[in-house]
């Protein structure tokens, strides 16, 4: 093994990404996903037992969610894009 390709030598060299600019990356990514599905986010939560404390957060968390969701419109993509594909697979039949 030759010694530029030890973990110390990358570390020194900083490959890779850092850690907060991962972590940012993450959280984007999975507030994007929220928007784009709050409307299913909402449903899923709505479906849970009643009188379970987990329902209630979920609830308090996606009806916000939906309603920015609406406002900003990011719940119409997945719809148009589903109905697309829906017409497009009628079409080929």
């Amino acid at each position: 093994m030759k010694k530029e390709d030890t973990v110390e030598v990358r570390f020194k060299k900083q490959c890779g990404v850092a850690k907060k600019k991962g972590i940012i990356a993450i959280a984007l990514f999975y507030a994007l996903a929220a928007l784009f599905n709050a409307q299913g986010l909402l449903k899923r939560a709505t479906l849970m037992e009643y009188d379970a404390p987990m329902r209630t957060t979920c609830l308090s968390l996606a009806k916000p969610l939906a309603k920015l969701s609406h406002f900003l419109r990011t719940d119409r993509m997945r719809s148009w894009i589903e109905n697309n594909i829906k017409l497009e697979e009628i079409k080929n039949d």
